[in-house]
């Protein structure tokens, strides 16, 4: 699974190396994007995320995608679902900054923020590796067996915590001891 927007560098020929599959995922695709993705040895199939069937692959990559949806924890969800047991999904995405930029519903993450979503989405963040490098946060985090969203109110605040690394230093007010570069990594 690969969704990116991000023009210049093609990622999913990165992961056809070593005779791999990879499959593009995008909401339009452009015939001269198809193209390009069968002449780089991958596949390009146009649809959304809720279509696909469970546990379909390995490995999940999102670059510089989170921070223009609406529903980041729906999305993270998705990902998720589609991601066997056991793999993991790489992240980036922006680090916060103060201007709003045009078609970003977010002004980036924090670390903190990242591994939270990543872990209300239903992630097992508890030996996820984060780091923050020339203002973007990348995050390797674990599918578990189960994708579950956890509930955001008060009672569902322990299940997303007990998936958070404990090295964040979280106390059950959910406030974080320290800004951190990175994390596991």
């Amino acid at each position: 699974m690969y969704r990116t927007r991000f023009p210049g560098h093609n990622f999913a020929t990165d992961f056809t190396i070593g005779g791999r599959q990879a499959t593009g995922i995008d909401l339009g695709v452009l015939d001269a994007a198809a193209m390009r993705a069968r002449q780089h040895g991958y596949a390009l199939i146009e649809g959304r995320w809720e279509e696909l069937p469970d546990a379909s692959y390995d490995v999940g990559y999102s670059h510089h995608c989170l921070e223009h949806l609406r529903d980041p924890i729906g999305a993270l969800y998705q990902w998720g679902r589609i991601i066997r047991p056991g793999g993991k999904l790489f992240l980036a995405v922006p680090g916060f900054m103060q201007q709003i930029l045009a078609s970003h519903i977010t002004t980036g993450w924090s670390i903190s923020q990242l591994a939270y979503n990543c872990a209300v989405a239903g992630f097992d963040c508890r030996q996820g590796r984060f780091k923050r490098e020339s203002g973007t946060i990348y995050a390797i985090v674990d599918r578990p067996d189960v994708m579950e969203i956890a509930n955001t109110d008060v009672k569902g605040w322990g299940v997303a915590l007990d998936r958070m690394p404990a090295a964040l230093g979280i106390d059950g007010n959910g406030a974080t001891v320290r800004p951190m570069k990175e994390l596991n990594w």
